[in-house]
């Protein structure tokens, strides 16, 4: 640490203060953090901090750079305590990197209740809500710390006050960017709990993302549904929004887009937020908003790739629970014809379509192991029967050298052996398990991993002997003991005269 001392001394205004912080790093590298920690109480970093100061930017961003470092081995109540008035400067700083710096340790600060108190206490809330009207990583940040105040007991009622209130509305009225980034703090702010969501109304902000859904704004109005899909993947969050009826409003819109001249924008969107809401709530969405389930299926029924992934990745994600399967067999003959269209997207899309199909098809047939009754494996297996090629498709689509693809198949493929039918028709392919062990085929680390699962499940099942028999049993329980990336070793004999 003496050497640290002498650096950070020799950081005067006329000296090679560029070569002293760079010096810094290396000065600490032979020392433990337990060192450092210990050390660092002991000195002071005011001159490392003066070095903001300068109008050279290289040395400013090299400062905020050593700064970063020294003050991740400082206590944040050192760091408050010592460097508080520091901060509060700082985050005037023309730089961002200075004020990124400010907001990492703020942040810091504020994950302890007693320095979040004393956060509020300086008045420091509102120097950092100004910040909002920042360049976008800055104002990201600041988003990012008010969640973390929000969550203790003294930064919730900081932020309700009516003087910041007053501060977030006139920042807002500067522009609708503006406007949007204190919505979208508002509304994750809501997402914390009841509590925080009652005050968030308190302040009227809710109110007016609402409104924005009956403007003719259609940039506000796509970013207005961004946020309420936030929202609504909070519990509280959709029982609100339900209440406040506006989940008949967003039912509307979903009727009306059709219509929008720019639908092809709007209704992924749409079909997000719905799609949030029925993930969670299957049952209830898809038997009382019935607009959402003919938007899916015109969605599956047309011939946009991109509109038809879109809503075979919502069925997915209804799907892959228990509750969301039952809701989605309700649907009677529409799902069973959704199901079949999947067939072509793996078969003839473009890569990114064709993994979002199978990524589909995967969470609408994945069963796990305590919910495999005879019912449910017989409507798994009965949707996978309604793609018919599938087995074919994915043989073929795993030997082709593009590890995406390869990865959503092996995903598929594991999601199969999962289940008895599955393994069965894994195992019955001619040759594939063959494949499945053969790990020249597979060059990538990930690919062979995801391979190698695939024969483990197999030979945990212990079904591999009735069906393949004895020889490729003990042959994958060797591939299996052998791990992933096993490699023979190929032993020479050198001979006299060679």
């Amino acid at each position: 640490m003496e050497k640290l001392s002498t650096l950070l001394t020799s950081l005067e205004p006329n000296s090679d203060r560029m070569g002293a912080l760079e010096a810094v790093k290396p000065a600490l590298s032979s020392l433990s953090r337990q060192e450092l920690v210990d050390g660092l109480r002991d000195v002071s970093l005011l001159p490392v901090f003066d070095c903001l100061n300068s109008g050279e930017t290289t040395l400013v961003q090299t400062a905020c750079s050593v700064l970063t470092h020294l003050l991740s081995f400082t206590d944040p109540a050192l760091v408050l305590e010592r460097y508080g008035g520091l901060m509060m400067r700082g985050l005037t700083h023309p730089d961002n990197s200075v004020v990124l710096l400010i907001m990492k340790q703020l942040s810091r600060c504020v994950l302890d209740d007693e320095l979040a108190l004393l956060v509020v206490q300086r008045d420091m809330v509102s120097t950092v809500l100004e910040k909002l009207d920042s360049e976008l990583e800055v104002a990201t940040e600041v988003t990012s710390w008010v969640g973390l105040l929000a969550e203790t007991p003294a930064g919730l009622p900081a932020l309700s006050k009516a003087e910041v209130v007053a501060q977030l509305q006139a920042i807002a009225s500067r522009s609708s960017i503006l406007q949007m980034r204190v919505l979208d703090m508002m509304v994750r702010m809501a997402t914390l709990g009841e509590e925080h969501l009652q005050s968030v109304l308190n302040t009227g902000f809710l109110q007016q993302l609402i409104s924005i859904l009956h403007t003719d704004d259609f940039l506000l109005k796509l970013n207005c549904v961004d946020l309420l899909t936030i929202l609504a993947m909070a519990p509280h969050g959709q029982k609100y929004l339900e209440s406040a009826g506006v989940l008949t409003t967003m039912t509307s819109l979903l009727e009306d887009c059709p219509n929008h001249p720019l639908a092809d924008i709007l209704l992924p969107g749409l079909v997000k937020f719905w799609g949030n809401l029925a993930h969670t709530r299957p049952l209830h969405i898809m038997t009382k908003y019935p607009a959402f389930l003919s938007a899916l299926v015109n969605m599956v029924q047309s011939d946009d790739f991109t509109a038809q992934s879109i809503a075979f990745e919502t069925i997915g994600y209804i799907g892959v629970s228990l509750e969301g399967k039952t809701a989605l067999v309700e649907m009677g003959n529409k799902m069973v014809e959704c199901i079949e269209k999947l067939e072509m997207l793996i078969k003839d899309s473009p890569t990114e379509v064709k993994i979002r199909a199978m990524n589909a098809l995967a969470s609408l047939i994945k069963l796990d192991k305590e919910n495999q009754s005879p019912e449910l494996l017989s409507l798994t297996e009965a949707w996978y029967r309604r793609v018919p090629s599938t087995m074919s498709l994915v043989t073929s689509i795993v030997k082709q050298p593009f590890l995406d693809l390869r990865l959503a198949a092996y995903q598929l493929l594991m999601v199969m052996v999962g289940q008895p039918w599955g393994r069965g028709m894994v195992m019955r392919q001619p040759g594939f398990c063959e494949f499945l062990m053969d790990r020249s085929g597979e060059r990538d680390k990930r690919g062979r991993e995801e391979k190698f699962r695939v024969v483990e499940a197999i030979v945990e099942s212990r079904e591999a002997k009735e069906i393949l028999g004895p020889d490729m049993d003990m042959q994958m329980r060797l591939f299996v003991k052998q791990g992933p990336h096993y490699v023979q070793v190929q032993s020479q004999v050198a001979y006299e005269g060679e």
